[in-house]
């Protein structure tokens, strides 16, 4: 089921913030360092649309809508996200609490096939072992292993 969602962030992704970056003379390095430090991943899977991208500029004041042209939105991933076109930078706000909000359509347009039957397996286990509701049967686990959301900031390696 679709559905719309905010997220709040208290700024952009600064990769120099952290100071890690790999020298210069490593440009793939470089390269790959500068993508990942830039990307906003967004919490709901899977991402539908970007709506909107507010932030609060660093003179104050209110929020400012980032126009859609300057970054690109990677509904592809698990979880979604989006990062700034190539030669563009996030632009620069002070680090205030909710400087940042994402406006989103994340979700299903209708449960995918594999859902129902991991639902029906473990319903049945359910209703067989109703003792014991505790125990998820193990290939409704795997089954439903796809559909998660990664939390924002975990990468499965």
């Amino acid at each position: 089921i679709m559905s719309t969602w905010n997220y709040w962030l208290d700024s952009f992704p600064y990769g120099w913030q952290n100071n890690a970056a790999p020298s210069r003379s490593t440009i793939n390095r470089f390269q790959t360092w500068w993508a990942e430090s830039q990307v906003i991943r967004i919490p709901k899977a899977p991402l539908q649309a970007i709506t909107e991208v507010q932030y609060m500029p660093s003179f104050g004041g209110e929020y400012v809508t980032l126009d859609p042209s300057y970054y690109v939105v990677d509904k592809n991933s698990n979880p979604g996200c989006i990062y700034p076109v190539s030669n563009y930078y996030w632009p620069f706000n002070w680090t205030i609490k909710n400087a940042v909000k994402i406006s989103f359509t994340a979700g299903y347009t209708e449960v995918p096939e594999v859902v129902i039957v991991a639902m029906r397996m473990m319903i049945t286990d359910w209703y067989e072992h109703r003792t014991d509701s505790t125990t998820v049967n193990s290939v409704a686990k795997v089954l439903l292993q796809g559909y998660k959301s990664q939390p924002v900031g975990y990468t499965d390696r």
